[in-house]
């Protein structure tokens, strides 16, 4: 996985049961309401940080619905990249100077005025944006529609986020599928990196905070050893 190319941040909404028709007559209280558009969504957020090269997945941050994509950006990057693609949801002029100052190419789609129809410029240089960013979709149809993952299995966001990452590492499988059939590499865990990135057996085996995430184990549990990767 080439990481210092760049990476593609983006979210999908996974849907929460919204009835009270339970025994405690009550929905989940880790769950929250957002609007997309016109139609109004409870559930949670899976934030997805991945390569501009496949699409493939290498951090992975889970909140309840109300969270911004915008708020949770800085979690989604790795650090060595060299640009960054997202949508008009992550426009931000005081992050595009942050991270421009820091040498990364900031390749946000362009946020058009409300009352000035977008110049030709503008849409063209979105319409590059999106060619790149669209492969973020590759994780999410694996996981939502090849696997069905639409809606949450369990109550609250620990146990839903641990299987997100699950399912995320697997999609990263399963989008270098063809690779591992024609052995051009092997998969195994790259233990040795967990010190140097600050990961012990508390982070890995410990409840989240509010913000349930583990940063880039997704990538690091799929390691190539092959001169390809």
């Amino acid at each position: 996985m080439l990481l210092r190319e760049g990476t593609i941040v983006d979210a999908t909404i996974i849907s929460a049961p919204s009835s009270t028709k339970n025994r405690e007559k009550i929905r989940d209280p880790e769950m929250r309401s957002t609007r997309k558009g016109n139609q109004y969504y409870f559930g949670m957020k899976a934030h997805v940080g991945t390569d501009t090269e496949r699409g493939l997945a290498h951090d992975v941050v889970v909140t309840d619905a109300s969270v911004h994509d915008s708020q949770v950006m800085d979690k989604l990057v790795y650090g060595e990249e060299q640009a960054i693609y997202g949508d008009k949801a992550y426009s931000s002029k005081e992050k595009k100077s942050q991270y421009e100052a820091k040498g990364v190419k900031w390749c946000v789609n362009l946020r058009s005025n409300r009352w000035q129809a977008p110049t030709e410029e503008e849409v063209t240089s979105n319409h590059e944006r999106s060619q790149v960013r669209a492969k973020v979709e590759h994780a999410f149809r694996i996981v939502k529609y090849l696997w069905g993952y639409t809606k949450v299995r369990y109550k609250g966001l620990y146990k839903n986020a641990v299987q997100v990452f699950s399912l995320f590492a697997l999609a990263n499988l399963y989008m270098v599928r063809h690779e591992l059939k024609m052995n051009k590499g092997i998969v195994c865990p790259n233990w040795e990196i967990y010190p140097k990135m600050g990961i012990n057996e508390e982070y890995l085996c410990g409840k989240t905070s509010d913000i349930a995430s583990k940063k880039s184990l997704v990538s690091q549990i799929i390691i190539f050893v092959s001169p390809n990767y």
